[in-house]
């Protein structure tokens, strides 16, 4: 009995040793098979224990593994599920490539007897439009320094018209639902009355740019205002080239009755600012050596960097913020305090083309992609971050497109030889 506990002892003594001894580290990171991007938040968990850890920003990850092998399972949203083996005698770092999941899109290819004409005249193009509540306002000309406003109802029939007194270049919208008539150096302000379509008095290009464009939404108690910084400037004079881009942007609440501000979030394309400086860097050792930098700085914007692209809206009276560089939705609740981000895909890839549409009467969301010329609509699942549907118009090189009461919007023309331009629309269900 007593020799017995003995060796039982002796065993359990040395077992954390053997165990100690047996580990090996694993260092590896993760990739988008088709894309080569680095995947963040990917969850990595040693197969039949608790052990696990998840991918850093740059995809990048470190676990122990015990024994001879272990196999690592792989797991994201909006990707295939995946397991590598892996053994001791690794020293390399580990390349793991996802794919990302084929969505089984009812993907609806509409043809053209299903597309309904809201507005074509044989005289008059459509410029631009937008919904004045159910019923639609419209820019049209003859030629653009004779052009007039016209509302139309969802029967295409006219409510009001009235001539624009400049030449306009587009309708705009407001945070809080008033519609201008941009012109080059003043805005009108649109009102109709339930009988006459008017043109309050103009404003300069300036308070527009100033106070009506900062502003990008409202909810029952705030104003949510828009600043974006990081801007490069740059006049190559060599090439006469104007180049700027944001690369970060504050978004800020402001409460209705006591005007009090408050940031709401900061978002900052991380890259394009290490990018920007770098440049910066480079261009100031060359001036110092005195050689040329003209359109050095110029092609790295062209090239490298874009705009940033995260939009704020409010769907339903909560405000959903559509953050494109660091791949998430970002909701916020009544009090403005953030809830569970909501991961997203369906934008890394060319055909995006960084426009978002929100259906103002249904609230739901739509990504835009194009193609060879044909615009397609992808309807996101704003709780999941996946694709519900997709949508494809069936005419090369429409514009104007937006989404209003389950209706797809668009301005096109008849043919590819006929500038005649008109408004048409497609339900998309």
């Amino acid at each position: 009995m007593r020799a017995g506990v003995i060796v039982c002892f002796i065993f359990l003594a040395t077992l954390p040793v053997f165990s100690q001894s047996s580990l090996f580290p694993i260092r590896g990171r993760v990739i988008d098979m088709a894309t080569k991007a680095t995947l963040k938040n990917v969850s990595i968990s040693i197969n039949g224990t608790l052990s696990g850890t998840v991918s850093d920003s740059v995809g990048t990850f470190n676990i122990q593994g015990q024994g001879v092998a272990v196999i690592l399972n792989f797991s994201i949203l909006g990707y295939e599920k995946k397991s590598v083996k892996v053994s001791e005698q690794l020293k390399d770092t580990l390349i793991v490539e996802l794919v990302q999941k084929q969505n089984n899109l009812s993907e609806v290819n509409i043809s053209a007897t299903g597309v309904e004409v809201v507005h074509k005249s044989k005289r008059y193009n459509v410029l631009d439009y937008e919904f004045y509540g159910d019923n639609i306002l419209l820019i049209t000309y003859v030629d653009l320094n004779k052009s007039k406003l016209v509302l139309i109802n969802q029967n295409s029939d006219t409510l009001g018209f009235k001539k624009i007194p400049y030449e306009p270049n587009r309708l705009f919208k407001d945070c809080i639902g008033n519609i201008h008539v941009v012109c080059r150096d003043s805005l009108y302000q649109v009102y109709y009355n339930g009988k006459t379509l008017s043109l309050l008095s103009g404003k300069s290009t300036r308070d527009f740019e100033d106070i009506l464009l900062p502003c990008v939404a409202q909810d029952s108690s705030n104003y949510f205002t828009i600043n974006k910084y990081g801007s490069m400037l740059v006049n190559a004079d060599g090439f006469h080239a104007f180049h700027s881009h944001n690369l970060g942007l504050n978004y800020v609440f402001a409460n209705k009755k006591t005007r009090q501000k408050q940031l709401l979030i900061s978002i900052e394309d991380e890259k394009g600012m290490v990018i920007s400086k770098d440049e910066d860097a480079f261009e100031a050792r060359k001036r110092a050596s005195g050689l040329s930098t003209e359109g050095d700085k110029t092609f790295t914007e062209a090239i490298l960097l874009k705009e940033i692209y995260a939009p704020l809206y409010n769907i339903h009276n909560r405000i959903y913020i559509f953050d494109f560089v660091n791949s998430k939705i970002r909701p916020f609740d009544k009090q403005q305090m953030p809830e569970r981000e909501v991961p997203i895909e369906f934008h890394k890839t060319l055909k995006f083309i960084r426009d978002v549409q929100i259906d103002e009467k249904t609230g739901k969301v739509f990504a835009l992609f194009e193609s060879n010329g044909i615009i397609e609509l992808q309807e996101v699942n704003l709780n999941t971050g996946l694709i519900n549907a997709s949508y494809k118009i069936p005419f090369v090189f429409v514009n104007h497109v937006k989404v209003h009461g389950d209706y797809i919007y668009f301005i096109r023309k008849e043919n590819a030889y006929d500038d005649a331009k008109f408004l048409s629309r497609l339900k998309v269900h």
